[in-house]
């Protein structure tokens, strides 16, 4: 049975590692990152308790939403709102926020492309640190964007993440940029080497800045579709005949 490291947070864990387990893989969980809130509120308050001026409110994370609509008074004042993928429109649905639109392949790279062209004013919730290529890209279309990191992430279980490498792990499953960080600086000195899947090219791009060589990105960027890659992978190995 093919050992697999998960290094998802906690509580977005089971979503992965549920496709994996059903596909016959062992599976070792070790949280690589945890989410850590902002020090201070107060800016982000006081623009949320405004949203209702907003045209569009845009989530690119289930941890943005986990964050932010708690903090919202009355989430039927949020007039659009769009999510970077499935996760994301679900997260939203549990809050009784409604999605109104969500980009077809689930990328903030996608999402500026397909973004509803009429102008208007955007509350763009992202974590501290991430990529402005989405902000830049509404900005250019002529929308007015307003942006709250309402989040960041720092690396934990270093420690854990080198004994279960050392250990013996013969894939893993990496989900966010901020995980191949984490990864990349608790297993640089284990010198065990194991095959890489990654969710998205986002991750992806993360995984080549960092040396990381990828064994295959998943069609679908979901956990579902990740899961699916490293299965397609491992089937495609086990029919192809050996030299």
């Amino acid at each position: 049975m093919r050992r697999v490291l998960s290094l998802r947070p906690k509580h977005q864990a089971s979503q992965l590692e549920d496709k994996l387990r059903e596909r016959g893989y062992e599976v070792v969980s070790v949280a690589a990152i945890e989410i850590v809130p902002p020090t201070d509120w107060a800016p982000m308050d006081a623009i949320l308790s405004q949203v209702h001026q907003f045209d569009w409110v845009v989530f690119t994370s289930r941890n943005g939403v986990d964050a932010i609509v708690p903090r919202i008074a009355d989430v039927s004042q949020l007039r659009n709102v769009a999510a970077i993928g499935p996760a994301t429109r679900q997260a939203l649905a549990e809050a009784g926020v409604e999605t109104t639109f969500m980009p077809s392949v689930y990328t903030t790279k996608q999402m500026a492309v397909e973004f509803p062209p009429d102008s208007g004013r955007v509350l763009m919730i992202r974590a501290q640190g991430a990529s402005e290529v989405l902000d830049l890209a509404l900005l250019s279309h002529g929308h007015e964007v307003v942006r709250l990191d309402a989040y960041t992430s720092r690396p934990i279980n270093q420690r854990a993440i080198r004994k279960a490498m050392n250990e013996g792990i013969d894939a893993v499953a990496l989900t966010s940029a901020s995980i191949v960080a984490s990864f990349a600086s608790a297993a640089e000195s284990t010198g065990h080497r194991a095959e890489i899947f990654c969710i998205g090219p986002e991750t992806f791009r993360a995984c080549k800045q960092a040396g990381i060589e990828v064994t295959a990105t998943a069609e679908l960027h979901t956990a579902q579709g990740l899961a699916e890659a490293m299965e397609k992978h491992d089937k495609t190995r086990e029919t192809t005949p050996s030299e």
